[in-house]
């Protein structure tokens, strides 16, 4: 084409007609007339025009080819000055003419075209990407590649399977994979224009987000060809092998119909899972080629085809929608849709539990990272004082009147047992039923066909065990109001007593009939039958196995024939049998008064900090505070004793010193009080340490007290007796 123009030029200069040309001769001649420079002459002196950096890519304008020529200069005035020759100048200045003529008509190019361009930005960005990420360098084998890829993989499956996070939520337990975690913090990243950062994470965890946000968007654009918008998403993902070569193979089609041959051919010999198909599917590759020679072909004869080999048809006779709906139906297969912002919504939904439970704050600004409000106070910062006014007043109504309580652990709930079967959740800070429970608001109440005479929360405060007189233990959600677990005849009797194991897992039962028995959760079956009482037990708890040395934790129950007695769970063996009155005569090295011995024991109380001590209360004067591994009495604690503060004097309501317990509870969380309330239907608080008597409060209102109650996290006591009414102390 080069040597046709200079003669017909030479021929019109002479003044004697051209000759005639072929058909091929005159769309070349057609095709580069606009073209007034030797781009090959410019390459080929980068000494001189450096700064010129020319590229020459084939861009299809409907029916016609025209050489693109894009060069990167600042002006041609530049251009000149730069030259350092006067030789070179007309050159520089058919460059500049060249440069403004190209501007100028693709600022008159339809839609297509740009469409075009579109197409093949959208081709080379993720191509350049999936050359970066290959495991191999193309000079490499396919098969060595896969081998690493396939190495790194397992090596990734590995760590995840040993890292799997466990996490104990009462009933049970739930595992999530770390894999998942990445992703959550991948989706972040990318989310936030972090795309360095998770790169560097991808290749560090080897775990890709192998989903998209708005899936049937990415969808969507495969099925318009909106090449555009959907490679840039689809190069992100970790597709399979063969679905990322039916996408490629596609997209290098998709090219050749644009009339793009060497935008396809660099696809098509840089994309690294059609580098790979070239290795596991030949004859799949060499069709490719083929194709690629025969568009190329095409070209040089001007869009034209003069016979059947010429002919360039990328879709095999078939149909360009159909084959994109195929490829879509492919990706969508392949990956997974998203939620956007999951790890932001998580986190909204999780510090609004908390909020709602109480463990944080509902407003202002909250630290993440640390788990609670920034500024906030946190729970074990209100040092403990005894309480010493009336806080409100719970009435479960006439006909009914409150046999246990107990409070959530996070302090927002006290769930009362009534005579009448119902179990109902308060809120403590406003005497109110909690209606934001739906069940309650329902009136679907937790119930007993008995009275419901033990109840305790679990560690985690989703679920409540509560037993009856019927011998009946149930498990409810706390959330829902739903029975999770029953166990018809937990005990042969009365179920006395309730305790959770610390991992959730077990429950511990204390009947009338003196026995103490340990069920399973999970299995829904009773572990063991721990026998050694001979009346009914009051109260029961798991000890830390770390106390003991042991493999497992540790029974301790207290019983109303006035022994304490440790056990292995595992053997159902007593370990250690203690009884209030001869651990205090061995302390005071006296001998056991006849009125002292054999008395009912009335509670247990584990001391916080220190899982091998109890404070043991029976009905007698003196509750002592005993080390149940050695069986001595550490400290006593008497209701005898002046108290650092003494109380007004009430009419009507004098205060017996000396007089015998009938109910306890200990502070939380830090267990430095501990509250007794006596016959005399006073409370007497006592400092756990030191066993001092720091103060007394009349509880008046309630009858005789049956049982105590206090908050976890504040100085707040909750009372019960014969009425109908629970009342709240505050300091």
């Amino acid at each position: 084409a080069k040597a046709v123009a200079p003669r017909d030029r030479a021929a019109s200069a002479n003044g004697r007609a051209p000759r005639a040309a072929s058909k091929r001769v005159v769309a070349r001649r057609r095709d580069i007339s606009w073209c007034c420079v030797s781009l090959r002459r410019v390459a080929a002196r980068p000494r001189k025009l450096r700064f010129v950096r020319v590229q020459l890519k084939r861009a299809l304008l409907g029916v016609r080819a025209r050489c693109v020529v894009s060069l990167r200069v600042l002006s041609p005035a530049v251009i000149q000055a730069r030259s350092p020759c006067r030789q070179q100048r007309p050159r520089a200045r058919s460059v500049a003419r060249a440069l403004r003529t190209l501007r100028s008509r693709r600022a008159r190019q339809p839609s297509s075209a740009r469409s075009v361009r579109a197409l093949r930005r959208a081709s080379a960005q993720p191509f350049e990407r999936s050359v970066e990420r290959s495991a191999q360098p193309f000079g490499r084998s396919v098969e060595r590649a896969r081998s690493v890829r396939a190495l790194r993989r397992a090596r990734a499956r590995d760590r995840a399977a040993m890292s799997n996070l466990k996490h104990d939520v009462g009933l049970g337990s739930v595992e999530i994979d770390s894999a998942d975690v990445v992703r959550l913090v991948l989706q972040y990243l990318k989310e936030t224009g972090l795309a360095g950062a998770a790169a560097a994470l991808e290749d560090e965890a080897g775990v890709r987000v192998n989903a998209v946000v708005g899936k049937e968007a990415l969808l969507e654009d495969i099925r318009k060809g909106k090449w555009a918008e959907a490679l840039p998403r689809v190069a992100e993902l970790d597709l399979p092998a063969a679905a990322s070569a039916d996408v490629w193979e596609h997209v290098v089609r998709e090219l050749v119909d644009a009339r793009e041959p060497a935008a396809a051919r660099d696809v098509a010999r840089g994309a690294a899972p059609l580098v790979a198909l070239k290795g596991s599917d030949p004859e799949r590759y060499q069709d490719l080629e083929r194709l690629l020679v025969t568009a190329d072909r095409f070209e040089r004869l001007g869009g034209e085809s003069y016979g059947a080999s010429d002919k360039c048809d990328p879709w095999d006779g078939g149909d360009r929608d159909a084959k994109r709906r195929r490829v879509a139906d492919v990706v969508g297969n392949a990956v997974g849709d998203v939620a956007p912002a999951r790890l932001a919504t998580l986190l909204g939904a999780a510090l609004k539990w908390r909020a709602h439970v109480g463990a944080m704050a509902a407003r202002g600004r909250v630290d993440v990272f640390r788990g609670e409000a920034k500024g906030a106070k946190k729970r074990g910062d209100e040092p403990a004082k005894p309480p010493k006014r009336a806080a409100g007043a719970i009435r479960l109504g006439a006909g009914s009147r409150p046999l246990s309580t107990c409070f959530a652990p996070d302090g927002t709930a006290l769930v009362t047992g009534s005579s009448d079967g119902f179990i109902e959740v308060w809120d403590p800070a406003t005497c109110r039923l909690r209606t934001d429970l739906s069940y309650q608001a329902n009136d679907e109440l937790m119930m007993h066909d008995a009275p419901v005479l033990a109840l305790a929360c679990a560690p985690d405060g989703t679920a409540l065990a509560s037993g009856c007189r019927d011998g009946c233990l149930k498990v409810w959600r706390l959330a829902t109001g739903g029975c999770a677990r029953k166990f018809a005849k937990a005990q042969a009797g009365a179920v006395t007593a309730v305790a959770w194991a610390r991992d959730g897992t077990q429950l511990a039962t204390g009947g009338a009939d003196g026995t103490v028995r340990t069920h399973g959760l999970r299995s829904g079956r009773q572990l063991q039958q721990l026998r050694g009482h001979a009346a009914a037990v009051c109260a029961v708890d798991y000890c830390r196995a770390a106390a003991f040395g042991a493999a497992e934790d540790r029974v301790v129950s207290a019983s109303a024939d006035g022994t304490v007695v440790l056990w292995d769970a595992r053997s159902a063996s007593p370990l250690q049998t203690v009884k209030i009155a001869d651990a205090l005569a061995k302390r005071d090295r006296t001998t056991v008064a006849p009125t002292e011995a054999g008395k009912a024991v009335i509670a247990l109380l584990p001391v916080p900090g220190d899982d091998a001590k109890y404070v043991v209360v029976d009905r007698s004067r003196r509750a002592a505070l005993i080390d149940v591994r050695s069986g001595v009495a550490v400290q006593c604690y008497d209701s005898g004793a002046d108290p650092a503060k003494e109380p007004q004097p009430i009419e009507g309501a004098p205060r017996t010193p000396g007089c015998a317990f009938i109910g306890a509870t200990i502070a939380r969380p830090r267990g430095d009080l501990l509250y007794c309330v006596g016959e005399d239907r006073f409370l007497y608080a006592f400092n756990v340490s030191s066993g001092k008597l720091e103060r007394v409060l009349l509880l008046d209102g309630l009858g005789d007290v049956a049982g105590l109650s206090c908050h976890p996290h504040r100085n707040l006591v909750a009372a019960f007796g014969d009425s109908d009414q629970l009342k709240l102390w505050k300091s």
